[in-house]
């Protein structure tokens, strides 16, 4: 099946994709009701069976189709009921493909942001789609912060104006290279023609939808399953071959894993350790492929209170060290086998090899390799000797040095993977002990600072910049004066590594922003603030027995997971063809 999209380079970010689980409120006794016999729409394309898919684990459905609903809204709302603008390609390097638009581009200010809007394009009513819409939907976000969610409106769009029928140009409250992903992102056109008469858009459920996406037919729905098939108006229809969607409900992954391994899932994301053994070894058409996700590190806090921990921390050489005393390959092999081993010294994985900064790679490549006499060593130069005879080294000023990892109870493969850390910790003379409190506590101890180490997950985006910047720059560090943002809690300012961020996010030009997270690469690396340990796998298994054209790692096309967030997920079932 011939494709033919419009595609340029663009450094979006995505938010962190993960299942979710939805409340059992009990629906409308529209909603309710589950016909006996299909209803016609899913009759007549009968012939190509539903794709089964499980975009997230419920306790019951709620029949919510609101795009800009938090809550309940289901997830396969986005992406297959209402299209987005435009889709950036994680593993493409930020490739574009275009949707509801067919062009994006800045002004040489990068404050005005022009889109050109596919023509021809038809609500699922039959009424046309334009510019209108586009102002309208924007409006409405500006006019309602609750609907707001991916906040691309509040504090970055000053206003929005038609030009013609389908071009709209929106003018920036500051110049954001960055806004341009932004938008393809998060925003998802409703119909001007349906929601300006709704009176409360935050708490109106849409059940009856009109979108513009390849699905927008609810043909069956109740609290245990619903039927989603396609959009009689979809402009794309050419290109695609599946006819619905089937959403059963499934409460846990040990019910996921249930229905997987009797064949009733096409599409699913679940966390699975042992692929081959739970799953793929039942039948020949069950397949997986978890490409890398975000990285997972130890975070040293640079501020602690802790005098001794703080002169070692803070001293790039033990940093360093520690960082050699990790055996990455027993991480993965015995606590987390899904994960992709960590191939960038500056933490960035896999998932940005065409981002990679050769040089940087070349010179601190070492720090990855499990090295216990390379650790001590580093340790001696450093000052960093064992001077009372108990094993484990004193810092240079000769206080005793130890300290806890924390890591959250019950989080099984992050507790063996700091297990693993503190035993290479250990075998180097620094005596490390692990501490396992409850996640709300580990909480509370990120955001009060109260922690010389612990475990940390960091953002995965479609460039590196979201890892960079919302991990390590210096406007989410309480330490420089800032408000703590979740992802950084080191306590790490650097003004040189805010400055090349913020370059990033004020050209377009591809060949600067390769330059720019060159020098963000080598800014990190020389301070190696974290010790980066691995990329958590994606999670995304699939089955051949009912649809052919599924991505995998002979054929990755764009990132596979059928989560919410995944805006790649509406180019994969385009991709699919049913098995005759």
């Amino acid at each position: 099946m011939k494709k033919t999209l419009l595609s340029a380079a663009l450094t979006p970010l995505i938010a962190a994709m993960t299942l979710t689980a939805c409340g059992g409120n009990e629906p409308t006794e529209a909603a309710s009701a589950d016909s006996a016999a299909p209803a016609a729409a899913e009759a007549e394309v009968a012939e190509v069976p539903n794709l089964r898919i499980l975009p997230e684990l419920s306790t019951g459905f709620i029949r919510n189709f609101n795009p800009f609903s938090t809550q309940t809204r289901l997830r396969t709302t986005r992406e297959f009921m209402y299209e987005p603008l435009y889709i950036s390609n994680i593993l493409k390097g930020g490739e574009i493909d275009y949707r509801l638009a067919t062009a994006a581009e800045f002004s040489d200010d990068l404050k005005t942001l022009t889109v050109k809007l596919r023509e021809g394009v038809k609500w699922s009513d039959g009424e046309a789609f334009d510019a209108e819409d586009v102002v309208f939907t924007i409006n409405l976000l500006l006019n309602t912060d609750e609907l707001d969610s991916g906040s691309i409106t509040n504090d970055k769009i000053a206003s929005v104006t038609q030009v013609d029928s389908h071009t709209v140009e929106l003018q920036l409250a500051e110049a954001n290279a960055n806004f341009l992903a932004q938008l393809g992102e998060s925003l998802y056109v409703v119909p001007e023609h349906i929601w300006k008469d709704v009176e409360n858009p935050a708490l109106y459920t849409n059940e009856n939808p009109v979108g513009s996406g390849p699905f927008t037919e609810i043909t069956r729905f109740s609290q245990q399953i619903y039927v989603q098939c396609e959009n009689p108006h979809y402009w794309d229809a050419d290109n695609l071959a599946v006819k619905c969607l089937e959403m059963p409900q499934v409460v846990d992954n040990n019910a996921a894993l249930i229905q997987a391994q009797q064949g009733k899932l096409d599409w699913f994301s679940i966390g699975m350790m042992e692929p081959e053994t739970v799953y793929t070894s039942k039948n020949e058409n069950f397949k997986y492929w978890f490409p890398a996700g975000g990285t997972v590190g130890l975070a040293l806090n640079l501020a602690t209170a802790n005098e001794a921990v703080n002169e070692a921390v803070n001293n790039v050489e033990f940093r360093r060290a520690m960082s050699q005393a990790m055996d990455r390959q027993a991480m993965i092999d015995f606590a987390n086998p899904a994960a992709t081993n960590m191939t960038d010294p500056t933490g960035m994985g896999a998932t940005y090899a065409a981002w990679v900064n050769q040089d940087v790679q070349d010179q601190y490549g070492e720090l990855l390799t499990y090295d216990i006499d390379a650790a001590k060593a580093r340790l001696e130069a450093a000052g960093f000797v064992d001077t009372d005879g108990d094993g484990f080294v004193e810092t240079p000023s000769g206080q005793t040095l130890a300290f806890e990892l924390l890591v959250p109870n019950g989080w099984t493969d992050w507790v063996n993977t700091v297990q693993i850390a503190m035993e290479g910790l250990q075998k180097a003379g620094i005596n490390a002990e692990m501490s396992t409190p409850e996640w709300g506590l580990i909480i509370d101890k990120r955001s009060s600072g109260e922690f010389d180490v612990v475990m940390n997950g960091y953002a995965n985006g479609v460039d590196p910049f979201d890892y960079f910047h919302t991990g390590f720059n210096s406007q989410f560090q309480d330490a420089c004066g800032n408000p703590q943002g979740w992802f950084a809690i080191s306590r790490y300012c650097n003004e040189e590594l805010d400055n090349a961020l913020a370059a990033f996010t004020q050209t377009v030009d591809a060949g600067e922003r390769g330059e720019i997270m060159d020098r963000v690469q080598a800014i990190w690396a020389e301070d190696f603030p974290v010790v980066p340990l691995y990329n958590n796998p994606t999670w995304y298994q699939y089955n051949e027995t009912n649809f052919t054209g599924w991505w995998s790692a002979e054929n990755p096309q764009g990132l596979p997971n059928v989560n919410p967030g995944n805006e790649s997920r509406l180019m994969l079932v385009l991709d699919l063809e049913p098995r005759m």
